[in-house]
């Protein structure tokens, strides 16, 4: 049974998404963002120290605590948001469940930089560790909805890449399939139209699109929509979604897909829990950082 704190935040958070994707704006909701962003508190018990790549930022996030693991996250807001609080906050929480240290990757985004811009960040920060002597077996990889993709991508890219593969990966929440052909999206109480409608109807305010440079076909590329390509060969996979969350199934049916192709999959579906609910000051979203711990540290003992 979910607790009282979720169920009441439940709908909170589908009305939230809802009224933050219908008529969409990116500046607009950019500043409503940063608004809210700045009652959000910044995570204690770490340090956070900057650091640049080729084309963006990142951040370390270190507890202090001895450790040779590192967690590259990748921070979700629909390819086109950011919310440096929030993701500090959960990078946070990652590093002092397992300890580790995170790697928060800053990725450029869409509009101004569309894919594949972020991916390529993303791929990039992973190939700087291992430039730097951190052995790929002391590598996880994991983010959070649109970091969640970025994360498959960013497999599916090193796996192409004969590139060697990191211990482990986790996806929160993640939308696996942004053509929306293999896979529905709908809220708890019904209909996800209002969320993803035809992308005819939204045009320029779909941020799928901005993600795409308006290029509806390149949703269908395998790094955009991992889902829809080869999984086989990738690493140890941990996806977790909610029950209640409009992206449940793509969490599902990629775990099937991939165990199909060989690959060692586990979802969870944490019942009367909403999209990226280890951001919400829930019993639940602890216990989900208990299981991610005890999955990093299996994947780098």
């Amino acid at each position: 049974m979910p607790s009282i704190h979720s169920q009441l935040m439940n709908r909170f958070a589908e009305q939230a998404l809802l009224s933050m994707f219908s008529d969409f704006e990116v500046e607009k909701a950019r500043e409503r963002l940063a608004l809210v962003d700045r009652f959000n508190p910044a995570p204690t018990g770490v340090s956070i120290d900057p650091l640049e790549l080729s084309h963006c930022g990142a951040e370390w996030i270190r507890t202090g605590r001895s450790t040779d693991r590192v967690v590259v996250y990748l921070p979700g807001g629909a390819w086109v948001l950011r919310s440096p609080r929030t993701h500090r906050r959960i990078a946070a929480s990652l590093a002092k469940a397992a300890n580790t240290d995170v790697l928060l990757v800053l990725y450029r985004l869409a509009p101004e930089d569309p894919f594949p811009a972020g991916l390529e960040d993303c791929v990039e920060a992973y190939e700087m560790l291992l430039g730097e002597g951190v052995e790929a077996a002391r590598i996880v990889i994991g983010g959070d909805s649109a970091g969640g993709n970025l994360t498959l991508g960013t497999l599916l890219a090193l796996r192409d890449a004969a590139a060697t593969m990191p211990a482990g990966a986790f996806a929160l929440s993640p939308c696996t399939d942004m053509s929306l052909k293999d896979g529905g999206a709908r809220m708890a109480s019904g209909d996800m139209s209002t969320l993803f409608p035809e992308s005819a109807e939204r045009g320029e305010s779909d941020p799928r699109l901005m993600y795409a440079a308006g290029n509806e076909d390149m949703l269908d590329h395998p790094y955009a929509s991992p889902l829809r390509g080869d999984l086989h060969g990738l690493c140890p996979l941990l996806l977790q979604a909610g029950g209640a969350e409009a992206l449940v199934e793509h969490s599902t049916m990629f775990a099937d897909r991939a165990r199909a192709a060989g690959v060692d999959a586990e979802v969870e579906v944490w019942e009367g829990q909403p999209h990226v609910w280890h951001a919400m000051p829930f019993p639940e979203a602890d216990q989900a950082f208990e299981h991610l711990g005890d999955f990093i540290r299996r994947c780098c003992p």
